[in-house]
């Protein structure tokens, strides 16, 4: 099979930058980590950023086994 035989979703998700890549979880977990990051670990702000309540990012933190950096 060449990428030419591929329907077209396919060929672009292959070049898709890696953020597309991977399952759903891996996903949220990377953006998650990168906004606390950007954020400095400031929950509040961090969690306005991804439109979520300071208690929605704890939640999802603990899902994903992210720990309190601050």
């Amino acid at each position: 099979i060449k990428p030419e035989d591929l329907d077209a979703e396919i060929r672009e998700f292959e070049r898709a930058p890696a953020i597309t890549k991977g399952t759903l979880k891996e996903r949220e977990k990377k953006i998650i980590l990168d906004a606390l990051r950007e954020h400095k670990w400031n929950i509040l702000r961090t969690a306005k950023s991804l439109g979520l309540t300071r208690n929605g990012l704890y939640g999802k933190m603990k899902l994903h086994g992210i720990k309190n950096q601050s």
